[in-house]
């Protein structure tokens, strides 16, 4: 059947050119195979490049993964049997320090108790894949997360801690003073006053007694509410001692609050709005604040209500250590919740007075 030449380097002319006898479907198969012949040989010569190669030294190659990092969550503290508020972040990249995107990441819990979310993800487009983590019983908690395929990239590590119940103090009446002394001396050392420098041990008192109620207080910067009765003290007002409030405190005397102190004369009236104090090294109130922890903290309350509850809730970082209530004694007397944790962990407090006036706080000097 005329097609290709000996060798298959050519087509016959001559076959080409005189008309095809056979039968139809013959004659299509031979024009058929003739042209793939043409396209085989043009393929093959030297002096055409080929196309294949061409298009793969054009793709540039895609990014390699060279790290995987923690990025955010990775050293939270929680109570034990609670889930993490804030997820566990980790972050792929390459050798330049750019995300990675579309990267299988495992993830297990190498020691301690835990159950993470998921056990296999792949990054975002930020080259980030995040881990939601329920705590088990206390103790320390190591993940590790790795990028399968990649023996010679270093899995990340991220180490949790799940916190027993703290143990409490608490009284009311005659009961409070007691409980608040109890506190104190599992606190141990010194009342370190009201002044920076942050100190190695010993405790910091708020009882309000210091702040002036005719509007000369911390430098003119409390102004009056009620002229020589009420005033309301910035947020560094207590940073020599190393607390920071998250917004301004009215202080008001006996007679404007309605009620006695625990303490001195003065105190924080009712309010229904939650007052959080954070945590920092007792420094000048000008200065900039650094981040501190305590591993203890109390409260009194003046005349707790049984239908709007006074409560402590603490911190650590997003993580709620827990609320706990000021105990109901009768009305007008004061009331003392504390809790106490072997180190130091709470990072902040929010405190509710509801129908109760707040008065003294005690707590470690902040670390």
């Amino acid at each position: 059947m005329p097609g290709l030449t000996a060798g298959g380097r050519g087509v016959d002319a001559h076959a080409v050119d005189q008309p095809c006898r056979a039968p139809r479907w013959c004659c299509v198969l031979a024009g058929a195979l003739s042209l793939l012949s043409a396209i085989v040989v043009g393929c093959a010569s030297d002096s055409l490049p080929s196309i294949g190669a061409a298009a793969m030294a054009a793709a540039p190659a895609g990014p390699v993964p060279a790290s995987i990092a923690v990025s955010a969550g990775g050293d939270q503290v929680g109570l034990a049997g609670n889930r993490l508020a804030a997820p566990v972040v980790l972050t792929v990249s390459d050798a330049g320090g750019d995300p990675v995107r579309n990267v299988p990441v495992s993830l297990r819990v190498a020691s301690g108790r835990a159950v993470l979310s998921v056990e296999q993800s792949v990054t975002d487009a930020h080259g980030r894949v995040a881990v939601e983590v329920q705590l088990g019983a206390a103790g320390t908690v190591v993940g590790v997360a790795a990028v399968p395929g990649f023996k010679d990239l270093a899995p990340a590590a991220f180490t949790l801690t799940a916190l027993e119940a703290p143990q409490l103090f608490a009284g009311a009446g005659v009961e409070a003073p007691h409980a608040l002394q109890q506190l104190v001396a599992r606190i141990g050392g010194a009342n370190n006053g009201a002044n920076p420098p942050a100190l190695a041990s010993g405790r910091r008192e708020i009882d309000w007694d210091a702040v002036l109620l005719d509007g000369t207080d911390f430098e003119g910067a409390s102004p009056a509410v009620v002229a020589g009765h009420v005033v309301e003290v910035p947020v560094n007002r207590f940073q020599g001692r190393g607390a920071l409030f998250e917004r301004a405190v009215r202080v008001a005397d006996e007679a404007s609050a309605g009620l006695h102190a625990f303490s001195g004369g003065k105190l924080v009236p009712p309010s229904e709005e939650k007052l959080g104090v954070g945590f920092v090294r007792a420094s000048a109130p000008s200065a900039s604040p650094t981040s501190a922890r305590v591993a203890a903290f109390g409260a009194v309350f003046v005349d707790p209500d049984r239908t709007r509850v006074s409560t402590v809730e603490l911190f650590a970082g997003p993580n709620s250590l827990g609320r706990y209530e000021a105990p109901v004694g009768a009305s007008g007397q004061a009331s003392f919740i504390g809790a106490l944790w072997p180190s130091a962990v709470i990072t902040r407090v929010e405190l509710v007075t509801g129908q109760a006036a707040l008065d003294d706080l005690v707590y470690p000097e902040p670390q």
